[in-house]
C-alpha cells in the first residue's frame, strides 16, 4: 500500500465531483525483537521463536508468521518460513548460529545455541496407572537429559494394551 492522499471521484447522472479523501497507509515496522532471548535447546529439539514488531503509531504486535527467518548455519539449525510451523527452530547438531528475522526492511538478529544434550529418561505420570477399557487418561511427560534439566515431549501414542 502506497502512503498518500488519493481523489474520490463520483458522478451522478453527468455531473462529477473530486474530493481529496483521507490519508492511506502510513504505520510501518520501526523495530523487531525475538523471543524466546538468546535460546539454548537440545538437539532434536524444536524450538518455536516468536518475532514482535513496533509499528511507527506504537502498535505492538506478534508478527511471527509475517517475516521471513534465516540462520548462519543451516547445519546447526533451521528456522521454518512455512505456513504454521513459521518460526519453528529445528536444531540439528550442537553449536551456535545466528537467527534473523525480517519484516520489510527491519530485521533482529540473536543467537541460538544448539547443545548435545541427549534425552537419558522419560517420566509419564497421571492420577492412576489404571484405566478401563474405553477411558482415557491425562498423562504429564517429561523428559531428563545429561546437561539439560526438562522440556516438553512431543509424538508419544498409544501403544494399546496387550
Amino acid at each position: 500500500m502506497a502512503t498518500g492522499t488519493p481523489n474520490i471521484n463520483a458522478a451522478v447522472s453527468g455531473i462529477v465531483g473530486v474530493t481529496p479523501a483521507a490519508t492511506a497507509g502510513g504505520t510501518v515496522p520501526v523495530s523487531i525483537e525475538i523471543s524466546p532471548p538468546a535460546p539454548s535447546v537440545p538437539v532434536a529439539f524444536a524450538q518455536p521463536l516468536q518475532a514482535t514488531a513496533v509499528f511507527s503509531d506504537g502498535t505492538v504486535l506478534d508478527v511471527t508468521r509475517h517475516c521471513s527467518w534465516t540462520t548462519s548455519d543451516s547445519l546447526i539449525a533451521t528456522v521454518s518460513n512455512a505456513g504454521a510451523l513459521k518460526g519453528l527452530a529445528s536444531p540439528a547438531a550442537a553449536g551456535t548460529t545466528q537467527v534473523t528475522v525480517r519484516r520489510g526492511s527491519v530485521t533482529a538478529s540473536d543467537f541460538l545455541t544448539v547443545t548435545g544434550s541427549t534425552v537419558t529418561s522419560i517420566e509419564v505420570s497421571g492420577a492412576s496407572s489404571t484405566v478401563p477399557v474405553g477411558l482415557s487418561l491425562p498423562l504429564q511427560r517429561h523428559g531428563h537429559a545429561v546437561g539439560w534439566v526438562h522440556a516438553r515431549c512431543h509424538g508419544f501414542r498409544d501403544l494399546g494394551v496387550g
